[in-house]
């Protein structure tokens, strides 16, 4: 199992017995008018909730304990098989990594859900469920028109848009046939309809790396992240598709979804708990619920961490219906 959406996080360590804040003046201007609208988890796996911070004072985090229990039978050990103590840590690990991919999936398309109207492109039915060149580039200028200076002006760094794209199987399938179908199918005033009202390629440099290459890793300088939770009637989606029911715009079984993020401002932050005695995020210990006529032997591991969203306008999404 590999990470997938809980790797976008910046992990913030404290000790045990702190309890974890962030100064939210450094992230926001203070002389904003606008309200500061956090989106965080109050329990493990819980739809994320806005939380409204002023300005001058810290924002606590919310952390849960996730844990996971394995055990097996004390005749592996006694033959001598060190391949299912082995295993069974690994379980464990596995397992914890399962909770944190879904804490962190919950949470970021609840904060896409409630920022949809705004930070959402939505591809156009007429293309037939296929993301084109034109719906990235319409994602790239609602980032940058949602990501400002602190003014509302031009930001220094002068990008303000996404770094990476997040996509489904599908989704890279399509941008692999680039290497041998047309981006683009408009004819001169935007109609759709046979081959003879228009019909573009990529450039021959770039269909020759597709086909080549049998992929890429990038596209227009975003980075392409593929994870197979996302895709039409797969894990992702049908949370996403869940939160969104009878909301705007419509998601509805079948569809796909495209996550724009943008790495380059610590928006998505994670805090997590050291502990008192080794100073690891992560312990695994053995499990003492089990008495010694049952003949068997157990480890539970658990890490204690929070995550939040500090800034929206990190993620925007493309919808694909």
């Amino acid at each position: 199992k590999a990470r997938t959406l809980s790797s976008l996080f910046t992990t913030l360590e404290y000790d045990a017995f702190d309890s974890p804040s962030i100064p939210v003046d450094l992230y926001y201007d203070i002389t904003a008018e606008k309200e500061v609208q956090v989106w965080s988890q109050t329990t493990a796996n819980g739809l994320a909730t806005n939380f409204m911070q002023p300005v001058e004072s810290d924002m606590k985090f919310h952390t849960q304990t996730l844990d996971s229990a394995w055990h097996f039978d004390n005749k592996n050990v006694r033959a001598g098989r060190a391949d299912v103590v082995g295993k069974t840590l690994t379980k464990i690990m596995q397992a914890i990594m399962i909770l944190q991919d879904r804490y962190s999936a919950q949470l970021i398309l609840g904060t896409i859900k409630d920022t949809a109207a705004t930070n959402t492109v939505g591809s156009a039915a007429a293309a037939g469920n296929v993301v084109q060149p034109q719906d990235i580039n319409a994602l790239q200028t609602l980032a940058k028109r949602l990501n400002t200076a602190w003014n509302g002006g031009t930001p220094a760094n002068g990008r303000g848009g996404p770094t990476d794209l997040i996509l489904s199987p599908e989704v890279m399938e399509q941008i692999r046939a680039m290497a041998y179908n047309p981006v683009n199918n408009l004819g001169a005033n935007g109609s759709t309809g046979t081959a003879a009202s228009g019909v573009i390629s990529a450039p021959d440099s770039l269909r020759d790396q597709v086909w080549g290459g049998g992929g890429i890793a990038s596209f227009w300088g975003l980075g392409l992240m593929e994870i197979l939770e996302l895709g039409p009637n797969q894990v992702y989606t049908d949370i996403f598709q869940t939160i969104t029911a009878s909301e705007s715009p419509t998601f509805t079984a079948g569809d796909d979804l495209v996550i724009g993020v943008d790495r380059s401002k610590e928006a998505l932050l994670r805090a997590v708990s050291l502990d008192e005695d080794t100073g690891a995020q992560f312990t695994i210990e053995p499990d003492d619920q089990f008495a010694s006529r049952l003949k068997k032997t157990g480890f539970i591991g658990s890490v204690e961490e929070g995550r939040m969203v500090i800034d929206a306008n990190a993620l925007t999404a493309i919808i694909v219906s």
